[in-house]
């Protein structure tokens, strides 16, 4: 990488990955190389490392922490942290939306509801965005995987997230707008296109329910007939690496 001339890294590391990567990279004389990271949304993580992340960047797949709450259910998070005294964490809020996901089920299957009613009822929701935290989720068509050759069939509509980079020890929320932060790209194909603001596509939405739908048999987690969409996200995409490289270019997206 060095020889290569390398500007900006990309991986698919857990954050202690990363930090081993970025000592070796201070070693060998590349520290000034920011980072994109898929997995080191943690504030706590990061502060113990001192400046050793400075300047890199971290996709997030929700409505980052730092971001403007208004309007979204971001603001009954933290109002619930704070009540529960638990501390906000991406884990938290992977847990809030799921539980957020059940309950949407619950309350759509009506008062007599049962597992395959719950089942039903959550898989005719195709707008779910968890009041505006995620990325929209189609349940009637989202529960298998989308491939290079058909992206679109089982995929999201459009490809979002937000994105972070680390100031002064912090996360700092950039690219996007402070009202559309999201970042999203075509999800027709796999060609190389340029990221772009949401326009609104991510603001809070409560399940869209349609006259059809399926039950599936399971709603054990990872199992076939029950893959999470947001599973997918873990990981960096060109997409993802293209929308680091485009924010880095232009820092007046920077959210003030």
């Amino acid at each position: 990488m060095k020889r290569a001339g390398a500007d900006m890294i990309g991986t698919c590391l857990d954050l202690n990955g990363m930090k081993t990567l970025t000592q070796e990279l201070e070693r060998q004389g590349m520290g000034d190389i920011p980072l994109y990271h898929p997995n080191t949304y943690d504030q706590k993580f990061v502060a113990a490392a001192g400046d050793l992340f400075e300047g890199d960047y971290i996709g997030v797949a929700f409505r980052p922490f730092e971001a403007d709450a208004s309007g979204s259910a971001l603001a009954d998070y933290f109002k619930w942290m704070n009540e529960t005294g638990a501390e906000p964490t991406e884990a938290a809020m992977n847990d809030w939306i799921d539980a957020d996901l059940a309950y949407q089920g619950i309350l759509a299957a009506g008062p007599s509801f049962d597992r395959a009613k719950v089942i039903a009822a959550t898989n005719v929701m195709t707008e779910y965005s968890a009041d505006g935290l995620i990325n929209p989720i189609d349940w009637s068509r989202q529960h298998e995987s989308p491939t290079q050759d058909d992206p679109a069939t089982h995929g999201y509509k459009q490809e979002c997230f937000a994105m972070v980079q680390v100031r002064n020890g912090k996360f700092k929320v950039v690219g996007g707008t402070k009202k559309d932060l999201f970042f999203c790209w075509p999800n027709n194909d796999r060609s190389r296109s340029e990221p772009r603001p949401a326009k609104h596509q991510l603001r809070p939405t409560r399940p869209i329910v349609t006259s059809t739908g399926r039950i599936r048999n399971t709603v054990d987690g990872g199992t076939p007939g029950n893959r999470d969409p947001r599973a997918a996200a873990s990981c960096i995409s060109s997409a993802e690496l293209a929308d680091a490289s485009a924010i880095r270019r232009a820092p007046t997206l920077d959210h003030k």
